[in-house]
């Protein structure tokens, strides 16, 4: 619900991954969209990349799955596929913590402070359900890749795990991550090390993303230390 008296308020969400979207993104691509919640970026993706391209969109709760797709059917986006799967590095049923007030708040597991905040005096604010759950390889084998903005809650590194392949088959690939590291190794440890090891051996150039500010490029190295968004590229996507 946060989500919607935000963007009543101030009419969008996220500025700054939107601004990094019409950079990285032209009509015809593709774009992948992890942790879809309501569909705000798959949507405004699916604008960009136009009827020429894909938007595939992935959503774990179906509650919110089906949200996306009806906002894609009201606002005449057909460019958009949901996929109701978790993202992570292998398929299965997964555990999955599902606030039901707080959806953008759900995931495998959950940080205690958020727990103590919405789930103490109300335990019933949190069901805990078991989630399809898949990876970027085997969902969108053989298909181009161009952009992949992924926002669940600190499991980011099992993504990028599970996205090993598609992120070689595609040079030209770009990403966009949340990224905070003290609640990501709060609920998933070594996640930073893990996400670190993709950067290296992916070879990608690394900025950071804050809102009202300019994209900043920063060291792999400083990530640690840092937070905010990530954008991930190749090559000079960004100088479009």
């Amino acid at each position: 619900m946060h989500i919607t008296l935000h963007v009543l308020e101030h009419g969008n969400w996220e500025p700054q991954v939107r601004e990094v979207m019409m950079l990285l993104l032209k009509p015809g691509d593709t774009f992948v969209d992890v942790g879809g919640n309501v569909g705000l970026h798959a949507l405004f993706g699916a604008s960009i990349v136009g009827p020429t391209g894909q938007v595939h969109s992935f959503e774990a709760l179906p509650r919110m799955a089906e949200l996306i797709r009806l906002n894609a059917e009201v606002n005449g986006m057909n460019n958009v596929t949901v996929h109701n799967l978790a993202v992570a590095d292998v398929r299965g049923r997964l555990k999955f913590a599902d606030f039901k007030s707080h959806a953008a708040m759900s995931g495998f597991a959950v940080h205690d402070l958020r727990l103590e905040m919405f789930a103490k005096e109300n335990p019933e604010a949190v069901d805990h359900i078991e989630v399809d759950a898949t990876t970027i390889d085997d969902e969108l084998v053989g298909k181009r890749v161009d952009l992949i903005k992924a926002d669940i809650e600190g499991f980011e590194a099992l993504m990028l795990k599970g996205a090993r392949r598609t992120l070689t088959d595609n040079p030209d690939i770009a990403l966009i991550l949340e990224w905070n590291p003290l609640t990501a190794e709060a609920v998933l440890p070594s996640s930073t090390e893990m996400t670190l090891q993709v950067i290296r051996e992916q070879r990608f150039n690394v900025h950071l993303a804050l809102f009202g500010q300019p994209l900043r490029a920063v060291s792999a190295d400083d990530l640690p230390t840092l937070a905010g968004d990530i954008v991930l590229t190749r090559g000079d996507q960004l100088r479009r």
